[in-house]
């Protein structure tokens, strides 16, 4: 988690200066980038979450990062890079992902 955690504190500070990339990014990872922002959310509240209410933000938190690497991966395979054994399968994404940007 001190991974995500960092990434997710990234995330906020890109939210607050208004260059968060534009990916599909579910409205509840928006809300924890948010509550990192305003000081209402803390590393200890997810580092080991011991309520319903904060293993859910944990897994937010998670799934956003996937957003970011499943766009990340779609973006090396229009520029022609193979994927490697441990990179994520974009046909796993759950989320839809928009690449018109990348034909352009």
């Amino acid at each position: 988690m001190p991974n995500a955690w960092a990434h997710a504190q990234a995330e906020a500070e890109r939210l607050k200066e208004g260059a968060l990339p534009n990916l599909p990014y579910k409205e509840e990872y928006l809300k924890v980038l948010e509550d990192i922002n305003g000081g209402k959310l803390a590393y200890e509240d997810v580092q080991k979450p011991m309520t319903s209410e904060e293993e859910y933000t944990s897994q937010v938190i998670l799934d956003g990062i996937m957003v970011k690497r499943h766009n990340r991966l779609l973006k090396e395979i229009v520029r022609g890079r193979t994927p490697g054994p441990h990179d994520p399968s974009p046909q796993s994404t759950v989320w839809p992902v928009n690449t018109a940007h990348l034909r352009a």
